[in-house]
């Protein structure tokens, strides 16, 4: 979960260059100037669209879950799950 100013986004934490985790620690990620970079091969990402902006997979993007505030708690609309 990423605050973006007045928004809030929720991204899964693989980079879609190999699926690696972005996090270089659990739940500590890199940021610079409002991106999120991965930790593995430093893929560049947006944070309001989730979009590579620099590194192997340029014009990728992390994959993205709907959310909302609902009386004051947070609802991520997870896709299905595999059958």
């Amino acid at each position: 979960m990423i605050r973006c100013g007045g928004t809030v986004q929720v991204y899964n934490n693989r980079c879609p260059h190999q699926g690696r985790r972005l996090d270089y620690a659990p739940d500590r990620f890199l940021t610079k100037d409002g991106t999120l970079v991965c930790a593995a091969h430093g893929a560049v990402f947006g944070m309001a669209d989730g979009e590579c902006l620099q590194g192997p997979c340029r014009g990728e993007s992390l994959t993205a879950y709907g959310c909302q505030w609902q009386d004051g708690v947070l609802r991520i609309e997870w896709p299905e799950p595999l059958a």
